[in-house]
């Protein structure tokens, strides 16, 4: 038994890490063949009150290496994000088109902290931290002055579990912990699971996408008035593929006391 418990953490740990968030510039040199078996999402959809009213539709397009090289957001939500990659398949640069509007930013991978800066703004960056199992496990976002003056800080902490599944976000601002989320799961499998990591959280951060399952409930409470306050539930349901892969959920939330019922479908390469 203490020989199999090793074996399944051994396999955790290789299937959750993502090569691209190392700083290894020689990554992809080898000259080995593999069989290509990622999993690759095409597009997502978003209904609200039934599964057929459509409000969002999100298109996922790949270059020749298999690279996303665009999300195209329409509808409800109508932005566009275009991805540039470094030799090591590492994303370097991405644009944002949201209102007419462009915005560009650089991202620098030092250690275990992969920075996010706005070209036009360097004041605003956003820094991703990377634990010993080459995960994600804090997200930081800065304002400073002119002078170099924190204005502004807002940071989400993950805390994962043994099964690489995010049990709790804890949210703060400025130092001072404003709430929490926390969340539990069932065996399903990830459509997000073979993405870039750093696409996954710039694009993706509220399907909870770097998680080795998605949730089956997810609880969010407030503490910024002192005390403990459950101000949102949401309970998913999932109907898989033939290979375990889901197609498409149902959310059912209960928002201060109000229900709604919304949907994603996905759909794969």
């Amino acid at each position: 038994m203490k020989y199999l418990y090793t074996l399944l953490i051994l396999l955790l740990v290789s299937c959750d890490e993502d090569p691209t968030l190392s700083n290894d510039q020689n990554q992809g040199d080898d000259d080995i063949t593999t069989i290509d078996d990622k999993v690759r999402l095409s597009s997502i959809q978003i209904a609200e009150n039934t599964a057929s009213n459509i409000v969002t539709n999100i298109d996922i397009v790949y270059d020749n290496d298999n690279l996303i090289s665009e999300i195209v957001f329409s509808g409800q939500q109508s932005k566009t994000y275009q991805f540039q990659y470094a030799p090591n398949n590492q994303v370097i640069n991405y644009t944002k088109i949201e209102n007419q509007s462009t915005s560009s930013y650089s991202i620098e991978y030092d250690e275990n902290i992969i920075t996010s800066s706005n070209v036009s703004n360097p004041n605003q960056i956003q820094q991703f931290e990377i634990d010993n199992f080459n995960r994600v496990d804090e997200i930081l976002s800065r304002t400073t002055s002119s002078n170099g003056s924190v204005i502004q800080e807002n940071s989400e902490v993950f805390d994962i579990n043994a099964n690489f599944n995010i049990e709790r976000i804890t949210y703060l601002e400025n130092n001072n912990t404003t709430g929490f989320s926390d969340f539990t799961y069932e065996l399903n499998d990830n459509p997000f699971k073979d993405m870039n990591d750093i696409i996954r959280l710039l694009v993706f951060k509220d399907f909870i996408p770097s998680s080795r399952f998605l949730p089956l409930t997810q609880e969010e409470y407030d503490t910024s008035t002192g005390s403990i306050q459950l101000v949102q539930e949401m309970i998913y349901t999932y109907n898989l593929n033939s290979e375990g892969m889901p197609v498409s959920r149902e959310i059912s939330t209960t928002n201060n006391g109000i229900s709604s019922t919304s949907y994603n479908l996905f759909s794969y390469l």
